[in-house]
């Protein structure tokens, strides 16, 4: 029998942290999470398909006049998707229209604590 150190099943579980959706998440760009964080609230745990691409566009503009380097080849729409394909984000059929939604791992990490200005 090999011994088993006690950092094993640890490693074994950062391993598969490292192929989630969270880790991508954290993974990405900060103005990404700030922007879900944003939009995501515990009073507003869902957003209309044409709010959310509003409001995301609204952000993108910030991002790109704030940061020249910022690649703006995707509009909010493409991010969305993207996301969505990620498995950042949820967009299910809800009352007939499509809504974006965090996934559970998403919730977890816009949730985590990170400093909010002003607190």
């Amino acid at each position: 029998m090999r011994p088993t150190h006690q950092a094993s099943p640890l490693w074994s579980q950062t391993q598969q942290f490292r192929s989630s959706a969270a880790w991508k998440l954290l993974s990405t760009a900060p103005w990404a999470v700030a922007f879900l964080r944003a939009e995501f609230t515990s009073a507003k745990p869902r957003v209309g398909l044409e709010v959310f691409h509003a409001s995301l566009e609204s952000f993108l503009k910030v991002v790109r006049s704030e940061d020249p380097g910022f690649n703006d080849s995707m509009g909010a729409a493409q991010y969305a998707d993207a996301w969505v394909r990620n498995q950042f984000l949820a967009r299910p059929l809800v009352d007939g229209h499509f809504v974006y939604e965090p996934t559970a791992q998403t919730a977890r990490v816009i949730q985590c604590g990170l400093p909010v200005p002003g607190q």
